[in-house]
Protein backbone atom coordinates (compact mmCIF):
# COMPACT_ATOMS: atom_id res chain seq x y z
CA UNK A 1 0.00 0.00 0.00
CA UNK A 2 1.33 3.31 -0.79
CA UNK A 3 1.23 6.25 1.57
CA UNK A 4 -1.09 7.67 -0.88
CA UNK A 5 -3.79 5.23 -0.73
CA UNK A 6 -2.97 5.14 3.21
CA UNK A 7 -3.85 9.20 3.43
CA UNK A 8 -7.09 8.88 1.49
CA UNK A 9 -8.30 5.54 3.62
CA UNK A 10 -7.69 7.78 6.78
CA UNK A 11 -9.36 10.57 5.52
CA UNK A 12 -12.06 8.86 4.20
CA UNK A 13 -12.34 7.31 7.74
CA UNK A 14 -12.66 10.33 9.67
CA UNK A 15 -14.82 12.12 7.05
CA UNK A 16 -17.38 9.42 6.79
CA UNK A 17 -19.01 9.61 10.34
CA UNK A 18 -22.16 12.01 11.51
CA UNK A 19 -20.80 13.74 14.59
CA UNK A 20 -23.83 15.65 16.71
CA UNK A 21 -23.82 16.10 20.48
CA UNK A 22 -27.62 14.72 21.92
CA UNK A 23 -28.78 16.94 24.47
CA UNK A 24 -31.48 14.46 27.00
CA UNK A 25 -35.05 14.12 26.43
CA UNK A 26 -37.29 15.45 28.26
CA UNK A 27 -40.15 13.70 27.79
CA UNK A 28 -40.76 9.47 28.17
CA UNK A 29 -42.70 9.03 24.92
CA UNK A 30 -39.31 10.90 23.38
CA UNK A 31 -37.23 8.80 24.93
CA UNK A 32 -39.00 5.45 24.09
CA UNK A 33 -39.52 6.68 20.17
CA UNK A 34 -35.91 7.72 19.87
CA UNK A 35 -34.07 4.36 19.94
CA UNK A 36 -31.00 5.83 22.14
CA UNK A 37 -32.09 3.35 24.76
CA UNK A 38 -32.71 -0.19 24.24
CA UNK A 39 -32.20 -4.04 25.75
CA UNK A 40 -28.91 -4.71 27.37
CA UNK A 41 -27.37 -0.94 27.26
CA UNK A 42 -25.62 -0.49 30.58
CA UNK A 43 -27.52 2.47 32.50
CA UNK A 44 -27.88 4.58 35.61
CA UNK A 45 -31.67 4.83 36.55
CA UNK A 46 -32.58 7.10 39.52
CA UNK A 47 -28.89 5.86 41.19
CA UNK A 48 -29.32 2.06 40.47
CA UNK A 49 -26.48 0.67 37.99
CA UNK A 50 -28.14 -2.34 35.27
CA UNK A 51 -29.01 -3.03 32.23
CA UNK A 52 -31.75 -2.56 30.23
CA UNK A 53 -33.85 -5.13 30.43
CA UNK A 54 -37.18 -3.93 29.61
CA UNK A 55 -38.96 -0.51 27.88
CA UNK A 56 -42.33 0.74 26.85
CA UNK A 57 -43.87 3.34 26.48
CA UNK A 58 -45.66 2.89 30.55
CA UNK A 59 -42.45 1.79 32.48
CA UNK A 60 -38.50 0.66 32.51
CA UNK A 61 -36.80 -2.21 33.78
CA UNK A 62 -33.15 -3.16 34.71
CA UNK A 63 -31.80 -6.14 35.48
CA UNK A 64 -29.21 -5.58 38.55
CA UNK A 65 -27.66 -8.80 38.68
CA UNK A 66 -30.00 -10.98 40.86
CA UNK A 67 -32.77 -9.06 40.60
CA UNK A 68 -35.14 -7.19 38.07
CA UNK A 69 -36.14 -3.61 39.12
CA UNK A 70 -39.02 -2.09 37.57
CA UNK A 71 -40.24 1.56 37.59
CA UNK A 72 -43.38 3.20 36.03
CA UNK A 73 -42.37 5.69 33.37
CA UNK A 74 -43.65 8.75 35.83
CA UNK A 75 -41.12 7.37 38.90
CA UNK A 76 -37.84 7.60 36.79
CA UNK A 77 -36.18 10.86 37.61
CA UNK A 78 -33.33 10.39 35.30
CA UNK A 79 -31.44 7.91 32.94
CA UNK A 80 -27.66 8.26 32.55
CA UNK A 81 -25.57 5.57 30.08
CA UNK A 82 -22.25 5.04 28.81
CA UNK A 83 -21.18 4.75 24.87
CA UNK A 84 -19.67 1.23 23.98
CA UNK A 85 -15.90 1.40 24.49
CA UNK A 86 -15.80 0.18 20.86
CA UNK A 87 -16.72 3.55 19.89
CA UNK A 88 -13.95 5.48 22.00
CA UNK A 89 -11.00 2.78 20.37
CA UNK A 90 -12.24 3.17 16.54
CA UNK A 91 -11.79 6.94 17.41
CA UNK A 92 -8.78 7.05 18.89
CA UNK A 93 -7.03 4.41 16.16
CA UNK A 94 -8.59 6.46 13.58
CA UNK A 95 -7.07 9.96 14.52
CA UNK A 96 -3.70 8.46 15.28
CA UNK A 97 -3.47 6.35 11.85
CA UNK A 98 -4.82 9.63 9.89
CA UNK A 99 -2.24 11.57 11.86
CA UNK A 100 0.72 9.13 11.19
CA UNK A 101 -0.50 8.49 7.33
CA UNK A 102 -0.33 12.38 6.63
CA UNK A 103 2.48 13.00 8.36
CA UNK A 104 4.56 9.75 6.41
CA UNK A 105 3.16 11.41 3.47
CA UNK A 106 4.14 14.66 3.57
CA UNK A 107 8.08 13.18 4.85
CA UNK A 108 8.19 10.73 2.21
CA UNK A 109 5.82 10.93 -0.20
CA UNK A 110 5.52 8.13 -2.06
CA UNK A 111 8.79 6.60 -1.74
CA UNK A 112 9.06 3.22 0.36
CA UNK A 113 10.05 5.17 3.86
CA UNK A 114 6.79 5.61 4.26
CA UNK A 115 5.83 2.45 4.50
CA UNK A 116 8.35 2.01 7.17
CA UNK A 117 7.53 4.75 9.08
CA UNK A 118 3.52 3.13 8.91
CA UNK A 119 5.11 -0.12 9.92
CA UNK A 120 7.32 0.93 12.65
CA UNK A 121 5.74 3.93 14.54
CA UNK A 122 2.07 4.18 12.81
CA UNK A 123 0.75 0.94 13.46
CA UNK A 124 1.97 0.93 17.23
CA UNK A 125 0.55 4.08 17.70
CA UNK A 126 -3.22 3.46 16.24
CA UNK A 127 -3.17 0.42 19.18
CA UNK A 128 -1.87 2.61 21.95
CA UNK A 129 -4.50 5.49 20.69
CA UNK A 130 -7.28 2.90 20.45
CA UNK A 131 -6.56 1.82 24.26
CA UNK A 132 -6.37 5.73 25.24
CA UNK A 133 -9.47 6.46 23.43
CA UNK A 134 -11.29 3.54 25.33
CA UNK A 135 -10.41 3.92 28.28
CA UNK A 136 -11.42 7.85 28.34
CA UNK A 137 -14.55 6.77 26.65
CA UNK A 138 -15.48 4.67 29.86
CA UNK A 139 -15.70 7.43 31.83
CA UNK A 140 -17.99 9.70 30.04
CA UNK A 141 -21.31 9.31 30.77
CA UNK A 142 -24.49 10.55 29.02
CA UNK A 143 -28.11 11.83 30.38
CA UNK A 144 -30.72 10.46 28.13
CA UNK A 145 -33.50 11.60 29.92
CA UNK A 146 -34.38 13.77 33.27
CA UNK A 147 -37.78 14.00 34.00
CA UNK A 148 -39.54 17.83 33.85
CA UNK A 149 -39.27 19.47 36.83
CA UNK A 150 -37.31 16.92 38.84
CA UNK A 151 -34.51 18.78 40.77
CA UNK A 152 -32.04 17.14 43.24
CA UNK A 153 -31.05 18.22 47.04
CA UNK A 154 -27.61 17.22 48.24
CA UNK A 155 -26.37 17.31 51.55
CA UNK A 156 -23.13 16.46 53.27
CA UNK A 157 -21.65 16.98 56.58
CA UNK A 158 -18.48 19.06 56.40
CA UNK A 159 -15.88 19.42 59.84
CA UNK A 160 -13.22 21.17 59.74
CA UNK A 161 -10.42 22.01 62.84
CA UNK A 162 -12.20 25.46 62.80
CA UNK A 163 -15.89 24.50 63.00
CA UNK A 164 -18.44 22.19 61.63
CA UNK A 165 -21.33 22.88 58.93
CA UNK A 166 -23.27 21.48 56.38
CA UNK A 167 -22.68 21.68 52.68
CA UNK A 168 -25.60 21.48 49.73
CA UNK A 169 -25.68 20.96 46.50
CA UNK A 170 -28.76 21.60 44.42
CA UNK A 171 -29.23 20.46 40.73
CA UNK A 172 -32.15 21.20 38.54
Amino acid sequence: MTCRTAVGLALLALLTGEAAAQGAESSWEELVRSGRLRWGNKVVVNGFNGVVSDLTPDSMAIATGERTMTWAAADVRGIRTRDPLSNGAWLGAGAAYGTMAALSYALYGDDEGGSYVMLYFGLPLTGVAAVVGAIVDAHIQETVYRARGSASVSLSPTLTKNGAGVRMSVGW
